[in-house]
C-alpha cells in the first residue's frame, strides 16, 4: 500500500516541476532512455487530483493552431499571478521541448465576478502541446491539446474532413458519447484504422454474425491482421475477452499463412480499467487500446506515422 500510494504521489508530482514531465513513463524514457516498449506502458501507475485550495482551472478556449497556441485559465476570486505558472510539453515529429512560463497583468482582465486569463505562445515545431497549470508547488489541470490542422495532411483525413468539417462527429464517436455509444464507437474504431492505413472489414454490423469479431483490419503488403473488439464499457462484461480469445484462435485456424493480433479497444481512461481486466487481457495475450492511446493514434495517422 505505501509502495502504490508513492508511485501516485510521484507520478503527479513530476507534472508540477518547473519543466514538467508527464508522469513516470515520460520521465523513464525522455530523461533515463529506457527503450519505450513496442506496446502497452513502461509501468503501470495511476493519477492523484489535486483538488485546488482556489477556483483555478485551464479554460476552454484553449487551442493549438499552425505554431500558435492560445491558452486560456480561469480563475474565482483570485487575481495573485505571482502563484499561478504554465508549464509545456511541446511535441515535434522528432523532438520534445519542455518549458515554463510566468503570467502578468496584461494576460489578465475581469469578466464578472471571475478572472480569465489568456496567454498567447508561439509553438512552432509543435503539432501537439500538454499544458499543466501549476499553483505553487502543485499541478492543478492539465489538458493535451492538438493542432486539428495537422491532422489534414493526411488525405484519408482529409477527404473525412469533407463531411465532418471540424472532425467533432468522429471524435464523439471515438469517446462514446453518441445516441448509440456502442455502435458509433465501432464505427469511429472503423475509421481511425481506415485513417492509419489499414484495409477494414466491418463484419460486427453484419446481423446474422455479430456475435463474431467486430473489425478485422488487413496490414497492406503484409501477413499481419488485427482482430478487433470493441467496448464502451469494462472489458471483460458478460466474458468478454475469453469469447474474443476464443474467436481469433478460430479465426488463426483458417488464416494459417498469417499473424493474427487482437486488440480490444475501450472508450474508457486506462486509469479506470479494472486491473482485473487489464490482467485477464495481459494472460489472454490481448491488446488494450485505451481513450488516451485511440487519442494518440489519431494524431498520429493526421502525421501518417
Amino acid at each position: 500500500m505505501i509502495c502504490y500510494i508513492g508511485i501516485n504521489l510521484l507520478d503527479w508530482q513530476l507534472r508540477s516541476l518547473e519543466f514538467p514531465y508527464d508522469g513516470l513513463d515520460d520521465l523513464l524514457i525522455s530523461f533515463l532512455e529506457v527503450p519505450k516498449p513496442s506496446w502497452g506502458r513502461v509501468i503501470e501507475s495511476s493519477l492523484v487530483e489535486v483538488i485546488a485550495p482556489i477556483r483555478l482551472r485551464l479554460g476552454d478556449g484553449c487551442k493549438l493552431y499552425k505554431g500558435k497556441l492560445d491558452i486560456y485559465v480561469e480563475a474565482v476570486s483570485y487575481e495573485k499571478l505571482d502563484d499561478i505558472t504554465i508549464g509545456l510539453i511541446e511535441i515535434g515529429n522528432n523532438s520534445q521541448r519542455r518549458s515554463s512560463h510566468v503570467l502578468t497583468k496584461t494576460d489578465c482582465k475581469k469578466v464578472e465576478n471571475r478572472f480569465i486569463i489568456h496567454k498567447k505562445m508561439s509553438v512552432d515545431e509543435a503539432y501537439s502541446v500538454i499544458v499543466f497549470l501549476r499553483f505553487r508547488d502543485n499541478a492543478l489541470d492539465m489538458r493535451v491539446i492538438v493542432d486539428p490542422s495537422l491532422l489534414l495532411k493526411n488525405p484519408r483525413i482529409l477527404a473525412y474532413s469533407h463531411f465532418d468539417e471540424n472532425l467533432n462527429v468522429l471524435k464523439d464517436y471515438l469517446e462514446g458519447k453518441g445516441k448509440g455509444p456502442l455502435k458509433e464507437f465501432e464505427i469511429g474504431v472503423d475509421l481511425l484504422l481506415h485513417f492509419c492505413g489499414f484495409n477494414v472489414g466491418y463484419y460486427g454490423q453484419i446481423k446474422r454474425i455479430q456475435e463474431e469479431i467486430d473489425l478485422v483490419a488487413f496490414v497492406p503488403t503484409s501477413n499481419h491482421i488485427i482482430a478487433v473488439e470493441c467496448t464502451t464499457k469494462d472489458l471483460d462484461v458478460n466474458e468478454k475477452l475469453s469469447k474474443f480469445s476464443r474467436r481469433v484462435k478460430e479465426l488463426q485456424e483458417r488464416l494459417v499463412k498469417f499473424s493474427t493480433i487482437p486488440l480490444i479497444f475501450t472508450a474508457l481512461e486506462r486509469a479506470k480499467i479494472s486491473k482485473s481486466d487489464l490482467k485477464k487481457a495481459k494472460d489472454e495475450r490481448i491488446g488494450v487500446v485505451a481513450a488516451e492511446e485511440v487519442q494518440r493514434l489519431l494524431e498520429m495517422a493526421g502525421q501518417q506515422r
